[in-house]
């Protein structure tokens, strides 16, 4: 199928509920699907390429080609849904610019981003509902079919070919075409196009087709990335007519969601199988949609993707260290989604890079340490007052303290705290990653934080050019000094981040 037509799932942290080992009738949903949506009786004749150019409207903006179902371009909110999507892909494509292009070129981009974000604030709903109406041999390029000025379209041209330019922003498609993505509104058309997908693609069936896959956010059909703008509901709900909004919690939990999750598509379709780099990248990801959005609180899933068809759980490939083939967790129930969101390593929803709840977090554990040491801790990381960090269950029934590194192959033999504790690591070390990385970018020279963004720079720009070499060795290029070690005896990166980490103010 290609170098890129392998799957990636990734699995809301949601509870199951017994109602979903029902049977499913996929291939029916794929047939109505079909006959309703599409107005197609030869239900395994219609390949995905067909559905996406011609029952979907196209709109290329940078890297990504947005694809939105016809069928819900006269639905007034999933139209408002389509516009504020548009907006924070072009916005998170001008910052990915500011990070990874030389200055001069990143003001050209923004000048670009400057023109599509005003046209796109200007779109009306009449108009888009009119192209619902289109036949599916016509066109179904947006920018055609709300005629947009001549000024927008060169933006268009040029705001691509800036980004998609390899001496630009290094990091672009390898295949040199934007990544697609099909959006799915409402939780019905995600579920329906499952069905859809495994009828003209019986290889996806095992992936798609089974009882796990009614919680899923995203999956590819080939080189389509296909998202979910719903996650799915509490109770299992057989006609797929209800869900939890992505806005539940948050006004931009939406954008929030699809940054991160098209984000993480663009990186792989950039890098590749990201190795040991891993975690650098899933922290790019949530930078950048707390650049645009000002916060990062959408909930998340962990996936693989590979050629097998296989799927993995939620924390199967988790470790707390960057290489991701240093241990494997046993299988843990999901956590409440209201508990997930509102987790205490989440405490103002990344505004400040969880800076303040990991400053707590070492305060809390330094208490403990005088009652709850943990045995055979080596005597030097057990005098560092930054080193430790408190886990809790959300009831704070159970609780353990966990000692740095959490970063690089020094982690490689770290035991894992207690199962009861596994939701709270996770989302312990997604807040430590972030503010690690952002730290990395911005205060790691505190006297020169020009230096840190170039740094920053030049270590993306390897990653792209050298996949020969580990995230560790580049690191050690870049910044001269190690990413990690056990302890913070010896100059290192993560250990120089603990200590501004328990200096600062919380």
């Amino acid at each position: 199928m290609g170098k890129i037509l392998a799957w990636l799932v990734l699995i809301c942290l949601l509870p199951k509920s017994p109602a979903q080992n029902a049977e499913l009738d996929f291939a029916g949903m794929g047939a109505r699907f079909l006959r309703e949506r599409v107005g197609s009786e030869a239900a395994d004749a219609l390949p995905a390429e067909v559905l996406y150019a011609h029952h979907c409207t196209q709109l290329r903006l940078g890297m990504v080609e947005l694809a939105w179902p016809r069928w819900r371009l006269a639905d007034k909110t999933a139209a408002e849904e389509f516009k504020l999507t548009a907006q924070a892909l072009v916005a998170a494509q001008k910052r990915w610019a500011e990070v990874l292009a030389l200055p001069e070129a990143a003001a050209g981009i923004a000048k670009d981003a400057q023109v599509l974000e005003a046209w796109i604030k200007s779109w009306k709903g009449p108009a888009l509902s009119k192209m619902a109406q289109q036949k599916p041999e016509e066109a179904h390029e947006l920018m055609h079919g709300l005629a947009a000025p001549p000024d927008v379209t060169a933006a268009a041209q040029s705001f691509a070919s800036r980004l998609m330019d390899p001496k630009v922003c290094h990091w672009v498609p390898k295949d040199g075409q934007p990544q697609r993505v099909l959006l799915a509104p409402r939780r019905k058309d995600f579920v329906e196009l499952m069905g859809y997908a495994g009828r003209a693609d019986a290889t996806l069936q095992p992936v798609l087709w089974n009882k796990d896959a009614t919680l899923f956010t995203s999956f590819w059909i080939g080189s389509i990335f296909v998202l979910a703008l719903e996650y799915p509901p509490w109770v299992f709900d057989p006609k797929f007519e209800t869900c939890i909004s992505t806005n539940k919690f948050e006004k931009t939990g939406m954008q929030q969601h699809t940054l991160r999750e098209v984000l993480g598509a663009l990186h792989w379709v950039c890098l590749g199988e990201p190795g040991d780099a891993r975690y650098f990248l899933q922290s790019q990801a949530l930078l950048l949609t707390i650049d645009v959005c000002g916060e990062a609180n959408a909930l998340e899933g962990d996936g693989e993707r590979g050629t097998s068809g296989a799927q993995t759980q939620p924390y199967e490939r988790f470790v707390p260290g960057g290489d991701p083939n240093g241990g494997t967790l046993p299988p843990i129930p999901a956590a409440p989604f209201d508990s997930l969101r509102e987790n205490h390593w989440r405490e103002g929803k990344g505004a400040d890079h969880f800076a303040v709840p990991l400053r707590k977090g070492q305060k809390t554990a330094q208490k403990a340490m005088i009652k709850d040491r943990p045995a055979k801790l080596d005597p030097v990381l057990a005098r560092d007052p930054n080193a430790h960090f408190l886990l809790s269950t959300a009831d704070g029934v159970e609780r353990a303290i966990v000692t740095a590194p959490f970063l690089g192959s020094a982690t490689a033999n770290k035991p894992y705290p207690p199962h009861a504790l596994l939701v709270d690591y996770r989302e312990f070390f997604r807040a430590y990653r972030t503010a690690f990385f952002h730290w990395l970018a911005t205060e790691s020279d505190p006297k020169n934080p020009k230096a840190c963004a170039e740094r920053r720079r030049t270590l993306a720009h390897k990653l792209a050019e050298d996949r020969s070499k580990s995230f560790e060795a580049l690191v050690q290029e870049v910044y001269g000094e190690p990413l990690s070690g056990s302890d913070g005896s010896k100059p290192s990166l993560e250990w120089r981040f603990l200590e501004w980490l328990g200096k600062g103010k919380s």
